[in-house]
């Protein structure tokens, strides 16, 4: 899975719509304590490999959440507009290399907004859209 997780970096990262707006701020998993806001974290949550009748098709199905965090509103639904226009209904090699995966299909599903309150009066708010994004890719 690493691959495929390498590749969705790497699009985030090379997409000049998206890197205008968060520069190199893209981690898996999670992000740093400190990192600087707008920032973009994306995790796996599921993955299901596809078969036919009677053998592997060497295809799988995995689904990303992709959560975008920043001080505005209006800030993180621009970096989600500009990932939706990168990566919806993909296909090809994603990525640059050495970090890509041919990919067969990408659909992104639900979007949400949400808001973190500060937890005193010294902090602000932070913004935020989780977006569920389904790639379809060959295995290695």
């Amino acid at each position: 899975m690493a691959a495929i997780e390498s590749a969705i970096a790497s699009k985030l990262k090379n997409t000049a719509g998206v890197s205008a707006l968060v520069g190199n701020r893209v981690y898996r998993d999670v992000a740093p304590t400190n990192a600087t806001l707008p920032y973009i974290c994306f995790r796996q949550i599921d993955a299901e490999h596809e078969r036919h009748f009677t053998a592997i098709a060497n295809m799988v199905r995995v689904l990303f959440i992709i959560e975008i965090w920043g001080i505005s509103e209006l800030s993180v639904k621009n970096v989600a507009e500009q990932i939706r226009l990168a990566m919806d209904h993909f296909y090809g090699t994603l990525g640059t290399t050495p970090n890509t995966a041919i990919v067969k299909h990408t659909e992104l599903g639900a979007q949400v907004n949400d808001y973190v309150p500060p937890s005193d009066a010294s902090q602000q708010g932070v913004f935020g859209v989780h977006q569920t994004w389904t790639f379809i890719h060959t295995e290695p």
